[in-house]
């Protein structure tokens, strides 16, 4: 009986883009990350700032953890290949 591979749904999503575009990806969301953190915490005195700024670091917070996954999913995609 011959074995089926079960592949994930992720996987042939993942397995398209390449590590380097990955990576940039999550430089640029650590970037939008830190970025709403530090408009979050000015002083000023425009009402509502800091929570603008608070949605936009959890957002970048939540793009940066989601693209690090697929780059570690690629990663291991790409490695399971070569044996």
């Amino acid at each position: 009986m011959p074995r089926q591979v079960h592949q994930r749904w992720d996987d042939a999503l993942v397995a398209r883009l390449g590590t380097g575009a990955l990576l940039k990806m999550c430089g640029f969301f650590f970037a939008v990350w830190m970025a709403g953190n530090w408009m979050g915490g000015l002083p000023t005195s425009i009402k509502g700032i800091d929570a603008i700024g608070g949605a936009i670091g959890i957002a970048g917070c939540i793009f940066f953890l989601l693209c690090s996954y697929a780059t570690v999913r690629s990663r291991l995609i790409r490695h399971r290949r070569q044996r």
